[in-house]
């Protein structure tokens, strides 16, 4: 007697037979749930404090040592530009290796991109104010170049690049992160593979971009000192700094309650129902579960 083949094929890892709801992220229970977060006013005064003391240092710095000042001013600055990048740099990485892990905690790495305007802010004002930490534009002696290295450290053209460059990064900043808020409201996953794209596309403009970023605004305040290897250096630094700094964030969240393991199982089963049809496969990298 002859038996007939199944037609049903193996589930694979992704696929599940029991239909899951997808949640209205609109109701105002999973809004309140997944946004609940804020930071208490204890946290908020601290925080505030911090920011009263380095003006103040800041200020006094510019009166006892404005050189230091100004100089200092431009590394902590070029700090808080990096780990904005080392969060944006992440986030691509992560669709673009089709990860579905980091769903649950990609809200730290989205946060983490608000500081690229605050690091291009300082930025912006060591380069419109007080330029002349780089000898190159005050003339000093030893400061003045020939050649191509004249050329490209013309200021006009300096601050144009400087502009490119922070343009660059708030833009794919503001696509990426506009995509990512607007799949946690509809849950379609064409905004996943919009992210992708850009993800492709940032990865070759934040190579090339933050190499010539560390450059222009770093390695050139020695001019006559260069490095094939600075941008490589650099960006071990963003990386090595930009995962710490998640891990630190993360680590606050836990202990303070603000991220219990029930919470996080919860989202972490609303991104997947929000990514994944019952009976079709597919990759878990869809809704963004907290706010």
């Amino acid at each position: 007697m002859i038996q007939a083949k199944s037609t049903e094929r193996p589930l694979s890892f992704f696929e599940t037979t029991v239909e899951h709801p997808i949640p209205d992220l609109s109701n105002q229970h999973v809004q309140q749930r997944l946004c609940g977060f804020k930071l208490s006013a204890t946290g908020t005064r601290a925080l505030a404090g911090l920011v009263l003391i380095g003006v103040a240092s800041f200020g006094i710095g510019l009166v006892t040592s404005p050189d230091q000042a100004w100089s200092s001013l431009l590394m902590s600055s070029f700090l808080l530009l990096s780990l904005g990048l080392s969060g944006l740099f992440f986030i691509a990485v992560s669709y673009l290796a089709g990860a579905g892990w980091y769903i649950a905690m990609r809200r730290i790495p989205e946060a983490m991109v608000s500081l690229i305007p605050a690091g291009a802010l300082g930025v912006a004002l060591v380069l419109i104010f007080h330029s002349s930490i780089y000898p190159w534009v005050a003339g000093h002696e030893g400061g003045e170049l020939k050649g191509f290295k004249g050329y490209w450290l013309d200021y006009s053209f300096f601050l144009c690049r400087a502009v490119a460059y922070v343009a660059i990064w708030l833009l794919f900043a503001a696509f990426m992160l506009r995509n990512s808020r607007v799949q946690d409201r509809d849950g379609n996953l064409s905004h996943t593979k919009r992210n992708t794209v850009l993800s492709a596309f940032f990865i070759v403009a934040f190579s090339l971009s933050y190499w010539l970023a560390s450059t222009d605004w770093i390695m050139t305040l020695e001019p006559h000192w260069y490095s094939t290897i600075f941008g490589v250096y650099n960006f071990s630094g963003l990386f090595s700094s930009g995962i710490a700094g998640m891990i630190l964030i993360f680590i606050w969240l836990k202990r303070s309650s603000l991220w219990e393991a029930s919470s996080m199982k919860n989202t972490c089963m609303i991104s997947a129902n929000c990514c994944l049809d019952s009976r079709h496969s597919g990759p878990i990298s869809g809704s963004a579960s907290i706010c």
